[in-house]
C-alpha cells in the first residue's frame, strides 16, 4: 500500500513538472508569434503594403490614430484607410521597441512598446503603445492598438556644448590636499553634474556637487553648488577668451557670505587650469587661489 502510494504521487509530480514545462513551450511559442506579427506590421508600414499590414488585424479589429484623428472598424476597412494614406505619396518610415508582452488567457495577450514614425522630412513622434492581440484558428492577430504620443525632451545642450570638455573624471593633487571631480551629463544633456570630494593627507574631508545648466530667463549659464558642511551657493558663467569664469555667491553653514570668481581654463582634452579671485566672506578680503593644474583620469 505504501509503496503504490508512493507511486502514485511520484507520477503526480511527473505530470505536473511534464505540465509546466508544455505551458512554459507553449508560452514562449505564443510570444515568437507576436513578435513575428510587430515584424510583419513594420515591415508592411515601411514597404506602404496595405494587404499585408491589414493581414496582421483581427477579423473585428479596430484602428484609431489618435494623432490624426484616422480610424477604422474591422480588416477590410484597415486596409481601405492604409491604401488611402499609402496612396498620397508620403514616404513614412515606422520603428517600433517592444517592452513587454505578458497574456491574460491562452488566447489573449497584452504588447507594450514604443514607437518612432517619421514622414517625409517631418521631426519624428514617438508613441507609447499599448497593443491588444487575440488568437483565432491558433493564429495571433491584432485587436486594438492605443497610443499616447511622448514629447520628445528638450536639450539646452546647444548653450552647454562649449563645456563639454568638463565631462570625465578628473583630479587635483597638490600639498598632500587631493581634490576630485565626476563631472557628467545627465539624461537630456541639460544639465553638467560634477560631483566632488576633498581628501586632506588621504582623509575625506570634504564632499559635495555642483549643477552647472542653461537659465533660459536670463539666457545665461548658471550653476549651484553644495557641500557637506552645510555651504551653498550660485553662481553665472560667462566666456572671457580661453577661460570661463564663474562669478559666485555663497551661504556658510553660519549665515555668513561669501563670493568669488572662479575661473577655468581649458588646455587640452587631459588638462584644464583652476584659479579663484576676488574672495570675499562678509567683506573680509581673502587670498586668490593660485592657478592649478586639473588632470583627467579616464
Amino acid at each position: 500500500m505504501h509503496t503504490c502510494f508512493k507511486i502514485f504521487i511520484s507520477m503526480l509530480a511527473a505530470a505536473w513538472f511534464s505540465g509546466c514545462g508544455q505551458a512554459k513551450a507553449d508560452k514562449e511559442t505564443d510570444e515568437k508569434a507576436i513578435r513575428n506579427v510587430v515584424e510583419a506590421y513594420q515591415e508592411a508600414y515601411n514597404e506602404q503594403d496595405a494587404v499585408k499590414l491589414s493581414a496582421q488585424w483581427a477579423a473585428e479589429g479596430a484602428y484609431i490614430n489618435p494623432v490624426t484623428g484616422e480610424s477604422a472598424a474591422g480588416k477590410e476597412a484597415i486596409e481601405k484607410l492604409f491604401k488611402e494614406k499609402f496612396a498620397q505619396g508620403k514616404k513614412g518610415h515606422l520603428e517600433i521597441a517592444i517592452n513587454s508582452i505578458d497574456f491574460s488567457n491562452a488566447d489573449e495577450a497584452i504588447e507594450n512598446g514604443v514607437m518612432r514614425v517619421s514622414i517625409d522630412d517631418q521631426p519624428s513622434r514617438r508613441m507609447a503603445y499599448r497593443a491588444e492581440y487575440i488568437k483565432e484558428k491558433g493564429k495571433w492577430f491584432i485587436n486594438a492598438i492605443n497610443e499616447i504620443e511622448l514629447l520628445e525632451p528638450s536639450s539646452n545642450f546647444e548653450h552647454l556644448k562649449n563645456l563639454a570638455w568638463l565631462v570625465g573624471k578628473w583630479k587635483d593633487i597638490d600639498d598632500n590636499i587631493e581634490i576630485s571631480f565626476d563631472n557628467r551629463w545627465d539624461k537630456s544633456k541639460n544639465f553638467i553634474t560634477q560631483n566632488f570630494t576633498m581628501k586632506i593627507y588621504g582623509q575625506n574631508d570634504l564632499e559635495g556637487r555642483q549643477i552647472i545648466g542653461w537659465d533660459p530667463v536670463k539666457n545665461i549659464i548658471r550653476s549651484w553648488v553644495f557641500d557637506s558642511d552645510g555651504e551653498f551657493g550660485e553662481g553665472t558663467w560667462e566666456k572671457v577668451d580661453k577661460s570661463w569664469f564663474a562669478t559666485m555667491h555663497y551661504t556658510l553653514s553660519d549665515g555668513r557670505q561669501g563670493t568669488s570668481k572662479n575661473i577655468y581654463t581649458h588646455i587640452d582634452d587631459r588638462k584644464y587650469t583652476f584659479a579663484s579671485v576676488e574672495r570675499e566672506i562678509d567683506g573680509e578680503i581673502l587670498p586668490n587661489m593660485d592657478s592649478v593644474t586639473v588632470e583627467k583620469i579616464d
